[in-house]
């Protein structure tokens, strides 16, 4: 929790984005799970210190007032990659999340 608090703040000081959002994937099986049952099959259980600070690190980014992406269905990487998509053709918007 620490260094995601410390490389938040760093990015923030150092870059200055107008734009921002931490994106998180959810438990829900993804289009890829349902298309390929074996999809990351083979890939390692997530360390429990890890599942332990997601929610931690929720809070800290919403202290922040930073949006949290996630969507079901879809995996961290998605969401981040339709908003670059959609930056890159003017289309991204700004988001206001009052929570």
């Amino acid at each position: 929790m620490l260094g995601f608090t410390n490389t938040l703040v760093e990015v923030l000081d150092k870059e200055k984005p107008t734009h921002i959002g931490v994106a998180f994937d959810t438990k829900a099986p993804t289009f890829r799970h349902v298309q390929y049952e074996p999809y990351k099959a083979n890939r390692l259980e997530q360390p429990e210190d890890i599942t332990t600070a997601i929610p931690w690190i929720k809070e800290i980014v919403r202290a922040f007032r930073i949006p949290i992406l996630e969507m079901d269905g879809f995996e961290a990487d998605d969401i981040i990659g339709t908003l670059a998509k959609k930056s890159k053709k003017g289309r991204l918007y700004r988001i206001h999340d009052d929570s």
